[in-house]
């Protein structure tokens, strides 16, 4: 894993469920759900909808391992 996400966490501190989420950003729930595990590596445009929604920087987000 080249990427660690900070989604949940952001998300849980703004107390937003994945519902929510899903309609302020526009991002499907179950993408978002699949980002939060680790199941899929987001799209740069989805990370920037994403980073939107919650008022935050991609580095926010995500931070990367050397």
């Amino acid at each position: 894993m080249i990427y660690e996400t900070h989604l949940r966490d952001i998300r849980h501190t703004q107390r937003l469920t994945l519902r929510q989420l899903s309609e302020l950003s526009g991002v499907s729930f179950s993408e978002i759900d699949q980002i939060e595990h680790y199941n899929v590596d987001p799209r740069i445009s989805t990370a920037v909808l994403l980073a939107k929604s919650l008022k935050c920087g991609l580095d926010d987000l995500f931070s990367f391992n050397k």
